[in-house]
């Protein structure tokens, strides 16, 4: 649909930190999104693990254009968020937010992070969203 393809150009576009850290948007529609990366050296830990920031920004962000995909603005309010396995680089990582509440002032959206390649959960996570934009 054209309004999705929309959102996904301006939000790989305009996103600095998504550009900086790798993180491609690459699918959304009224109760989902998804964000792609692969694990590079840049995005690892001193474990030459990926970095569990790059698990919840990949989440925090499938999280926030889930939400936002009902044309208003949120923020994260809070999330909780369990790390399951460590990732390598060089592997490609999917999260995926699917929407299961919606109410006027607040979006939760459950999320996780899998391996393109072999589909194991790597982390997952609850986001509240705050509609900042009534």
């Amino acid at each position: 649909m054209q309004k999705w393809d929309e959102m996904l150009k301006r939000v790989n576009q305009d996103n600095s930190f998504m550009r900086h850290n790798g993180i491609r948007a690459v699918s959304v529609s009224m109760e989902q999104a998804a964000t792609e990366a692969e694990v590079t050296e840049h995005l690892l830990n001193p474990y030459r693990l990926a970095h569990g920031g790059l698990y919840f920004s990949m989440m925090d962000i499938a999280a926030g254009m889930a939400a936002r995909a009902d044309g208003r603005r949120y923020v994260t309010l809070n999330c909780s968020t369990n790390f399951h396995k460590p990732a390598v680089s060089g592997m490609v990582l999917r999260a995926v937010g699917h929407v299961t509440q919606r109410s006027r002032g607040v979006c939760v959206v459950q999320a996780e992070v899998r391996g393109s390649a072999d589909d194991l959960l790597y982390a997952s996570g609850t986001f509240c969203m705050y509609c900042i934009e009534r």
